[in-house]
């Protein structure tokens, strides 16, 4: 397993959270919105394409002939992690850990294995913090 990042502090792991989602790289790809790059262009016969945000780096591969599927893969680059960006970049429903509980504030958004979290005390002026973790069996 590897994590993006890690938060000192909460009181739930992120990777009990992360327990029982399966690493999916093509739902990782197609939940970031985030411009696609083309990486070979002009090449005949094959195409590949990322999309990056906040060190997280994830490619979409295809052969060009009938039938082809593509195939996906994600990486980190821990030097440039910055898991606020890798949050909102995130195109999915976003849930509620602690629903009711007075004071903080825990939400989380899952897409294919990467697991994200924004927590903030409920203070004037309090800065929310983010964690995300990607499991990449």
């Amino acid at each position: 397993m590897k994590k993006l990042g890690l938060i000192l502090g909460l009181s739930v792991c992120i990777s009990q959270l992360a327990f029982g989602y399966q690493y999916n790289p093509e739902k990782i790809y197609k939940a970031l919105k985030v411009k696609e790059t083309v990486l070979n262009p002009g090449i005949v016969g094959s195409s590949r394409t990322e999309k990056s945000v906040g060190g997280l780096i994830c490619e979409k591969s295809v052969i060009i002939v009938p039938n082809a599927k593509p195939t996906y893969s994600c990486r980190t680059d821990d030097s440039q992690a910055n898991f606020e960006a890798i949050y909102k970049a995130m195109d999915v429903k976003e849930k509620t850990l602690n629903p009711g509980v007075v004071g903080s504030s825990r939400k989380m958004k899952v897409a294919g294995g990467l697991v994200c979290i924004r927590s903030v005390i409920v203070v004037p002026n309090a800065k929310p913090q983010y964690e995300c973790e990607i499991d990449v069996e």
